[in-house]
């Protein structure tokens, strides 16, 4: 059966993520390299680190070894950081759909070695590090005087679940 309700919760990610994607596209070079205390860093270096490592977990999760497809360096511009998001959080839509009972990841760590997790200890990190990280950029935006998105539970209903009842 569907775990449609974790699912949902990770449509809301991906919904969220592409809302600030949007928003950081229209930003300055200026305005994606400033930084402040508090944060990850600039919003271009947590975009980066944020969506590779996003790109990690969904490779543990399919047992597959990581093999980031973001490149750091040049930036890969706003259409590749879509295109990595878009794959990734669809991704982790559909591993929360399937997910089994209490299953355990056998895994390689970063340094060679075994790993073995509950599989929910990943999905709950990558769910929290993709919002831990929407609030550094929304804290860099707010920082410049740049509103960011609305993106929260309340915005989401709004803007994609009412539509669906209503349709």
């Amino acid at each position: 059966m569907p775990n449609t309700a974790l699912a949902e919760i990770y449509r809301h990610n991906l919904w969220s993520t592409m809302r600030l994607l949007d928003a950081c596209e229209k930003l300055t070079d200026e305005q994606l390299d400033a930084t402040i205390p508090g944060t990850f860093g600039s919003i271009r270096a947590t975009l980066l680190h944020w969506l590779r490592n996003e790109d990690r977990y969904v490779s543990f999760l399919k047992g597959e070894q990581p093999n980031p497809r973001l490149k750091v360096d040049p930036f890969p511009g706003f259409d590749a950081l879509r295109e990595s998001a878009r794959r990734s959080g669809s991704d982790l839509v559909e591993l929360a759909e399937t997910l089994q009972e209490d299953p355990i990841l056998r895994t390689m760590s970063d340094e060679g070695e075994p790993v073995e997790l509950p599989i929910m200890t990943l999905i709950i990190q990558a769910l929290n590090h993709a919002t831990e990280h929407r609030t550094h950029i929304g804290s860099l935006m707010g920082y410049q005087g740049i509103e960011p998105p609305d993106s929260d539970g309340w915005e989401y209903g709004d803007q994609v679940l009412a539509p669906q009842q209503n349709a």
